[in-house]
């Protein structure tokens, strides 16, 4: 009997449907897709479970559709999530580095972003993620790895994506109940971005409005960095009128809390995706109260990756795939063995002498 192969799976579970690929990894650090599948989505509703049986349904139902195409064993899954609780908040921090100066280390920079990123939040709110703005070197800022410079004193500003306890906890609980392992999760405009923001894009101020029928998401770009992200109850049905009219004043307030964002104000350009994207007079709207110029997103399509006709669909949980083999490489270069040689050889000499 042929065995069946190991793969994990994300999903990207949006208020009315819900998509999944499965996939593995190469020692590479390079993930392999395995297949799609894509089903109804319930008892979710922005962003966050409102019916436990129901979603545990829903889950259970892709992953299970996934598993069968793929003739595959899914153990692990990735999520995306999202909620009107998200949230960012600045951090910084500092590590002294040796009185005397010394080369920065892999073990350092990951002791002044944990330094950097201590947060005191409250009981029902967790981070979510944690993303470097920049790094100082002996006060001298704009740094974007400091790796081997050498310094004193090595300081950071992170930008920690918050968002409730509960949303976590429910969301964990029904991929459990479905009977698979809860491995992590992605703000699903996070992922979102990875599959519909072009790099050159990322890198000035631009902003990605993910608006679908209940849930609008808002995410700030500003030199490739997520400055600012927000989502908020309202969606197309809220700014689409009887008849087809768009409803100004409720696309004027969508605007409004895009620019409130931490760099929102330097926004040149737009990027729409969801049911807004395929809606002409939405993003006429858009483009007159922006003043400036608003595109669909599509999703970006990698060399030599063979997507289904509907890729737009699978967007969110390509980002996902992207998100966690940003993370998996970082992590690779992180165990290389000499340099942790070095790292330990270099914190015992400054300990010691």
């Amino acid at each position: 009997m042929k065995r069946k192969k190991t793969c994990f799976a994300v999903i990207d579970p949006g208020s009315y449907e819900m998509s999944a690929i499965a996939a593995r990894w190469k020692t590479s650090g390079d993930y392999v897709i395995e297949g799609f599948a894509r089903g109804d989505s319930h008892g979710i509703r922005k962003g966050i479970v409102t019916d436990i049986p129901s979603a545990t349904d829903s889950i259970s139902a892709i992953l299970s559709k996934l598993a069968e195409r793929t003739k595959s064993s899914i153990n692990e899954v990735y999520a995306g999530i999202s909620s009107p609780s998200v949230g960012v908040l600045p951090s910084s921090g500092m590590v002294l580095l040796s009185k005397y100066g010394r080369e920065v280390t892999e073990k350092d920079v990951e002791e002044c972003v944990k330094v950097g990123s201590a947060l005191k939040l409250p009981l029902d709110i967790e981070p979510l993620h944690k993303i470097v703005k920049d790094f100082q070197i002996d006060g001298e800022s704009g740094v974007r790895d400091p790796l081997n410079l050498d310094g004193v004193k090595l300081g950071v500003d992170v930008n920690v994506v918050t968002i409730n306890s509960s949303a976590i906890r429910n969301f964990s609980r029904c991929i459990a109940e479905a009977g698979f392992l809860p491995s992590g999760f992605v703000f699903s405009g996070l992922a979102l971005a990875f599959r519909m923001l072009p790099e050159e894009n990322r890198q000035k101020g631009t902003a990605l409005i993910d608006i679908c029928k209940d849930l609008t998401g808002a995410m700030v770009y500003n030199e490739g960095i997520l400055s600012g992200c927000k989502a908020f109850s309202m969606g197309m049905k809220d700014v689409i009128l009887p008849g087809g009219a768009v409803d100004e004043s409720r696309v004027d307030m969508i605007v409004s809390k895009v620019r409130s964002l931490d760099g929102g104000n330097k926004v040149s350009d737009v990027f729409v995706a969801g049911d807004g994207a395929l809606n002409d007079a939405l993003m006429e709207c858009f483009e007159k109260m922006f003043k400036c110029p608003v595109k669909a997103a599509v999703c970006i399509v990698k060399p030599f990756e063979e997507l289904p006709a509907e890729s737009i669909a699978y967007a969110g949980s390509l980002g996902i795939l992207d998100y966690l083999q940003q993370k998996k490489h970082k992590e690779k270069i992180s165990k290389n063995i000499f340099r942790r040689w070095y790292n330990r050889s270099t914190r015992f000499v400054d300990k010691y002498f």
